[in-house]
């Protein structure tokens, strides 16, 4: 007489049960984290190698929204009061790397106040013994014909520099505050500065 091996199949099933819900929690749990972490972006335009991102109002009822913004404070201000733009890649399409030096130049924004900061790929200021990581339109030193001239790079430079971690790619971020009603109009509109790459290590 065999002996009854229900008990196994049916324990087999329980086990194959389990693990889909372990990998589908886990799945859940861990998309809902990155969600939340990275925030609700959705890309708007991109002008040469800057894009701008309409963050999710927190009064839609979006609770990845409210979350991220709970936790991580981070939200974006109203068109008229605002403008951000971020870039990953210079002038020809490429990564911006730590490994290379780079000139930031343009002319100044038509806004009250705005700023160019260097940040790395988690959104977080790059560390620095000279605590440089920022340039805006009341502390850069202007350049010809009422422009300037910014230069990213891991060793010194004179005048307008922001030091960058070799081996470390990072982003540019453009803000402008209170901008020009033309800049709110049409992002065309505003004179994006240039990336240029000079040279690498």
């Amino acid at each position: 007489m065999r002996p009854d091996l229900t008990w196994v199949t049916s324990l087999r099933s329980w086990i194959y049960i389990f693990i889909s819900l372990t990998l589908g929690l886990g799945s859940g749990i861990f998309s809902a984290y990155y969600v939340i972490r990275q925030g609700v972006r959705y890309p708007e335009f991109t002008i040469g190698p800057w894009q701008s991102f309409r963050e999710t109002d927190i009064n839609e009822e979006n609770p990845y929204a409210l979350a991220h913004t709970a936790g991580y404070g981070n939200l974006k201000l109203a068109t008229f009061e605002a403008l951000y733009f971020i870039a990953r890649k210079d002038d020809k399409n490429r990564i911006l790397s730590g490994n290379c030096e780079y000139v930031i130049k343009g002319k100044f924004a038509d806004a009250r106040w705005w700023s160019i900061t260097i940040y790395n790929q988690r959104g977080r200021l790059i560390d620095n013994p000279a605590d440089r990581y920022s340039f805006n339109n009341t502390n850069l030193l202007p350049g010809k014909e009422a422009g300037y001239r910014i230069v990213l790079a891991a060793n010194a430079r004179a005048g307008n520099w922001i030091p960058l971690n070799a081996d470390q790619t990072f982003i540019i971020m453009l803000r402008l505050y209170v901008p020009g009603i033309s800049s709110i109009r049409d992002a065309n509109e505003i004179a994006f500065p240039e990336i240029e790459r000079v040279e690498c290590s």
